[in-house]
């Protein structure tokens, strides 16, 4: 759950360089935000547990409507590459190696897909889940899938001059793109935070998933303090302690290679 909190602090940082040129970015500016962001995930996973169901629903919405307000910008704003040098053309940052450059390249297109798992740790609260979970698993990897590559194939043609977006200030070039496709840095904030919010739902989604593991693995006696960590706390229909024990784990982890990086 502390990566797409990451990658959410870390476009919330870029916003503030985009739109205050006076502002100096620092790393641990990044690891408060994303303590923030965990700390608004658990107040969902807690909190708003019984509701959690309607936020979610929420968030697909959020998730299809967004993936369509950014490819319809980009389509219409975009100066589009010519099709020769979006499917014939390879770009090797230095690794000396096209296949390899490829397969690296791959990993970034593969993460958002790395998530389809997480209904099964939430298994024991479905009805039927049997039926219901395997369903879930294929058409969530096929429908997100088949997004992720016309959005991959509409930035091939929508990326511009490849260098300066690369070299963006911002940190995120899919930051940049918006922002040389729109030109305006109010309608590039509003796409990017469509994508941050997913981000921040998406770390809802697996700290939600993560604890109720944890709390399986406590129940049957196989974490230190395993009564404590599946323990049902009254007035919370979730395992509040190990979502605490979820959230800790994922902030000072993050937070000890930052300080590691700093020092």
């Amino acid at each position: 759950m502390a990566f797409p909190a990451f990658l959410a602090a870390g476009q919330i940082q870029g916003l503030a360089v985009l739109n205050y040129p006076d502002y100096i970015p620092q790393r641990w500016h990044v690891t408060l935000i994303m303590i923030a962001i965990l700390l608004v995930c658990g107040f969902f996973n807690t909190s708003l547990a019984q509701k959690l169901h309607i936020v979610e629903g929420a968030i697909m919405a959020l998730h299809i409507a967004g993936f369509f307000g950014i490819l319809i910008t980009l389509w219409v704003t975009s100066e589009k590459a010519n099709s020769k040098e979006v499917w014939t053309s390879f770009y090797d940052p230095g690794w000396g190696n096209r296949g390899l450059s490829s397969l690296i390249g791959i990993v970034a297109s593969v993460a958002p897909l790395l998530g389809a798992d997480a209904s099964a740790h939430m298994a024991e609260e479905l009805q039927d889940a049997a039926w219901s979970l395997p369903r879930t698993i294929v058409w969530a990897v096929v429908a997100n899938g088949a997004m992720m590559f016309i959005l991959a194939i509409t930035l091939c043609y929508c990326i511009g001059d490849l260098d300066s977006v690369l070299a963006t200030p911002t940190g995120f070039p899919y930051i940049q793109i918006l922002l040389n496709s729109t030109g305006s840095a109010a309608a590039t904030a509003g796409l990017t935070s469509i994508v941050i919010v997913l981000n921040i739902a998406s770390s809802i989604t697996i700290m939600a998933g993560s604890s109720r593991q944890m709390f399986a693995f406590a129940r049957d006696q196989g974490l230190p303090s395993s009564g404590w960590v599946a323990r049902i706390n009254r007035g919370f229909d979730a395992p509040v302690n190990s979502i605490v024990v979820s959230f800790a784990i994922s902030s000072t982890y993050r937070s000890h290679r930052r300080l590691s990086r700093i020092l």
